[in-house]
């Protein structure tokens, strides 16, 4: 059943790959299963992002290139920016929060990622 639903995810990264490139530099390809705020849903400071995700890792050499997918979180916090930029962001994190649970596939962030990935284990 796990190898079923893994090369399911797979299939679908792969296809949200190909059908999203022409929309811009995303960064990441995710099916996102949950959502967590820190320290809360009210005043997010930090997010995790639990599900499957493929890092786009070609850049501008290898435009759509991405790492195999790997299940684990993404670990993201608020800029420290404007107010402005802070608001958009706590705007992008309800809109993967929507997006949680339904096996939809989405592309979000961009090239410009820095850190490294590691293929966790989700029990």
């Amino acid at each position: 059943m796990k190898t079923l639903r893994g090369m399911l995810v797979s299939a679908i990264l792969l296809l949200a790959a190909t059908n999203l490139i022409g929309s811009g530099p995303v960064g990441f390809y995710a099916v996102i299963e949950k959502v967590v705020f820190e320290p809360n849903e009210k005043a997010p400071e930090r997010i995790q992002l639990w599900g499957a995700f493929a890092v786009v890792d070609g850049g501008v050499a290898r435009p759509g290139a991405t790492s195999k997918p790997l299940r684990g979180y993404l670990y993201f916090k608020l800029p420290t920016g404007s107010a402005q930029e802070q608001a958009a962001t706590k705007a992008e994190w309800e809109d993967l929060k929507s997006v949680a649970g339904t096996g939809q596939a989405v592309g979000f962030g961009n090239w410009g990622f820095v850190g490294g990935v590691q293929d966790v284990y989700l029990a």
